[in-house]
């Protein structure tokens, strides 16, 4: 791995997930000459940049822009970034039809949903309200993009039966 001082975001991010300056151009795009200039602090780190690096590690975006925060980087959720969370990251984001775009917007909305929940924790009546309308909109989700059955498909391997057709459901019984 490229010796570096850990003098900025982007160092210490790279560091904490244990891969080469070199390795780390590769993945965001950049050049090896960019990615030193980053980290030497030569070149400042863009919006754009900071996006494309959340979107291939899970890194927080919050985390590599805020001058004011300092320490060991986390990701999306507010966990460490470890080696072996970067690997499990890009493990997922490489299965499937899964794009680095899609694990950096559920991680986000799955850390966002978390703050709501624990925000409204303090008080038992705002928390029981959080939880029913977190749950109402996740059955919605699931009954517009028909996710219920895509799960119990995967889990069981039983296809459930074909939803009936108006027509046939209104049809009376002898």
């Amino acid at each position: 791995m490229a010796k570096s001082e850990l003098r900025t975001k982007v160092a210490i991010l790279r560091a904490a997930i244990g891969i080469s300056m070199k390795e780390f151009a590769d993945l965001t795009g950049r050049t090896f000459y960019t990615w030193k200039a980053l980290e030497s602090k030569r070149l400042r780190l863009s919006e754009e940049l900071a996006a494309r690096i959340s979107v291939e590690t899970g890194a927080s975006m919050d985390w590599l822009l805020n001058d004011n925060q300092s320490g060991p980087p986390f990701d999306n959720d507010g966990y460490l970034m470890t080696k072996e969370n970067f690997e499990s990251y890009r493990a997922l984001v490489l299965t499937k039809d899964v794009t680095p775009e899609f694990m950096s917007h559920a991680t986000g909305y799955q850390g966002e949903l978390l703050k709501c929940l624990l925000g409204a924790i303090r008080d038992p009546q705002h928390y029981s309200l959080a939880n029913y309308l977190t749950a109402r909109f996740l059955r919605q989700l699931r009954r517009r993009f028909q996710i219920q059955e895509v799960f119990e498909i995967e889990m069981t391997g039983v296809v459930p039966p074909a939803p009936k057709k108006a027509a046939e459901s209104s049809k009376k019984q002898p």
